[in-house]
């Protein structure tokens, strides 16, 4: 019996080492530089006892666009570990250590990246890892679930917005983005939806013409951007060409002012124009293949954007210090957990439940993450169990009193408003080690 007994304790413990990744928690955050630049840091928590995992090497930070757009070229980067320190323990000197004692390391990802010009609808930045402490007391499946940090970057606001979410064989859409396709005299073998995509494959000296409904843009007095992405599959003839022009005002075409007229191979690319003020817009798309053009020559473009031109420059905010490793069980505590604005923004604070290592998902640009399962009793106001704890929402003074001991993560959100819009979010969550600290003895006092 004592055999057997032994032997599933081996079992568990190494279960338990084969998910020993220890992740603790983190927040990601950028500073905007001017331009197309900026400068990220990532800021990671990691177990430090000897079962953990190190801090890992390197940090692959996912880039996406509006409503989780994907970017070809990539725009994903990989940041390297900088500095790492051990968080100063504050257990109290009369309270029994746990066994093993927590330990926790924080270490420092920074990189300026200058590929980031105004984009429509911004880019949603975020940075995964697996997986939490098996020890977490509110956590379900701790031991398999991970963790996921964000911010964003704002970005022109889009308006009209055309994705191709259409059937495939699709040639004219009379929907809120209406448009249109014409043929030349020798048509094209096909000019319609694929895959979401509108899609070009050619004939010799074929052409074709697509068209947007005209679009009205009088409301916008700064003037609206206009962006079109392209892809190209084979080699293209010299004389072959994919031509962004506008209208406005219903007046002579113009090309767009940047990549209107690709000619020659280009694999990706993204014609843009930009602050054109006026009361009406019509885009225009031609492609034209030459007498020498075989069927592989492949033309595709996706996600046309109509955008506002007032663009939102911004660095995030950051939290200031880092929260302690133990709290004493039935002791009230006060932990400052505000954050820092370098351009004035207003900052209000609020609760959240971590996010798990799961791809995100979309809604009207807004992004959101699967997160942790509670375990039952536990919540994102309740994460220690007992009452509520409070995050003053225009201070950022976390409070309130622990009941019982364990170990706890916490999610905390800080959300940047400029002129009464939200303009972005930064998280960040912790554990917090709960332990029982003995009543300090009473002075004797006599006459």
């Amino acid at each position: 019996m004592k055999k057997f007994l032994l032997s599933v304790f081996i079992v568990i413990i190494s279960v338990l080492s084969a998910h020993a990744s220890h992740i603790v928690g983190g927040t990601l955050s950028y500073v905007y530089n001017g331009g197309s630049s900026y400068t990220f840091t990532l800021k990671l928590f990691r177990d430090c006892t000897p079962s953990a995992n190190v801090m890992p090497a390197t940090a692959l930070i996912n880039v996406r666009g509006y409503n989780g757009l994907t970017f070809s070229p990539s725009k994903n980067f990989t940041m390297t570990l900088g500095t790492v320190v051990s968080i100063p323990s504050n257990l109290d000197s009369c309270a029994p250590p746990p066994s093993p004692v927590p330990c926790v390391q924080e270490g420092t990802y920074t990189l300026t990246v200058n590929n980031l010009p105004p984009n429509p609808g911004g880019y949603h930045c975020y940075y995964s890892l697996c997986c939490r402490n098996a020890t977490l007391t509110n956590v379900a499946n701790s031991n398999n679930v991970g963790f996921s940090t964000y911010t964003d970057i704002p970005g022109y606001v889009p308006f009209w917005y055309e994705n191709f979410t259409l059937n495939n064989g699709v040639t004219v859409d009379n929907g809120p983005t209406a448009w249109s396709r014409s043929l030349g005299a020798t048509p094209p073998i096909s000019a319609q939806v694929n895959n979401n995509l509108f899609e070009v494959i050619p004939a010799n000296n074929s052409q074709v013409t697509w068209t947007s409904q005209s679009i009205n843009i009088s409301s916008y007095a700064l003037g609206v951007n206009l962006s079109v992405g392209f892809t190209e599959t084979g080699n293209l003839d010299a004389n072959d060409s994919v031509l962004s022009y506008y209208s406005l005002n219903g007046g002579p075409l113009s090309a767009f002012a940047v990549n209107g007229v690709l000619t020659n191979d280009f694999t990706a690319s993204t014609a843009t124009s930009g602050s054109l003020v006026g009361n009406t817009i019509q885009i225009v798309i031609r492609v034209h293949h030459d007498a020498a053009s075989p069927n592989s020559e492949v033309i595709r473009w996706d996600n046309i954007f109509v955008s506002s031109n007032d663009l939102i420059t911004n660095s995030s905010a950051t939290f200031s210090t880092s929260p302690p490793l133990f709290l004493c069980q039935g002791d009230p505590f006060v932990i400052p957990q505000a954050a820092v604005d370098p351009d004035g923004d207003v900052l209000v604070y609020s609760l959240i439940t971590p996010l798990r290592d799961v791809a995100p998902t979309y809604s009207n640009n807004i992004i959101a993450f699967t997160p942790v399962t509670w375990v039952n009793g536990f919540s994102a106001n309740n994460p220690l169990g007992g009452a509520n704890i409070l995050y003053n929402a225009l201070t950022g003074d976390l409070t309130g009193t622990p009941t019982l001991t364990g170990q706890y993560v916490v999610g905390l959100k800080v959300s940047e408003y400029r002129n009464n819009v939200l303009i972005n979010q930064v998280i960040r969550d912790f554990q917090f080690n709960v332990v029982y600290c003995p009543t300090p003895a009473q002075s004797l006092i006599v006459p």
